[in-house]
């Protein structure tokens, strides 16, 4: 017969199968759900991106109606960033003295894969917003992350100057 103090010391801790065990499940656990909890993170920072990307077209367009100017959304491709400034001189690029209305630099693993329909005979593709609020043409910048997963950042009509998000 066991005394009951050899009793309580035995209901009072774990076995070392009983650690094992836990450890084995956990680790099934964690190889199964690692994969697709990596992807998820993954379309998350496209997502992200994409969404900054439309917030600064949206941006662009909201301060060419209010300054009666034009304002530019320029993407640099060699250094993964997209910017939005005004420009009341119309020439497309950043000069000194213009305001820069917000930054979006690519998070790791998410790409340029294409930009249509914007002007791109600068080098930096531009969509470039008029006073009233039009853009000079319709076209979209797509994202792409390492998975395949693409997002486009629209500009829908050139009239509108609407912005969506497709995929």
């Amino acid at each position: 017969m066991k005394t009951p103090s050899c009793a309580r010391r035995r209901a009072a801790g774990f076995t070392l199968i009983e650690i094992l065990v836990v450890l084995l499940l956990m680790g099934l656990l964690l190889t199964l759900l690692l994969p697709s909890f990596l992807k998820t993170i993954q379309h998350q920072k496209l997502l992200g991106a994409a969404q900054q990307t439309a917030i600064l077209l949206r941006l662009a367009r909201l301060q060419a109606i209010k300054t009666a100017n034009f304002a530019v959304v320029q993407i640099d491709t060699t250094t993964g960033a997209v910017t939005a400034f005004s420009d009341p001189n119309n020439n497309q690029a950043l000069d000194t003295g213009e305001p820069v209305l917000g930054r979006v630099d690519l998070p790791k693993g998410v790409t340029f894969m294409a930009v249509f329909g914007f002007t791109s005979p600068p080098t930096p593709a531009v969509a470039i917003f008029s006073s009233n609020g039009s853009v000079t043409a319709p076209g979209a910048f797509r994202l792409q992350n390492s998975a395949g997963d693409k997002i486009e950042a629209r500009v829908l009509t050139t009239t509108s100057g609407r912005v969506v998000l497709q995929k």
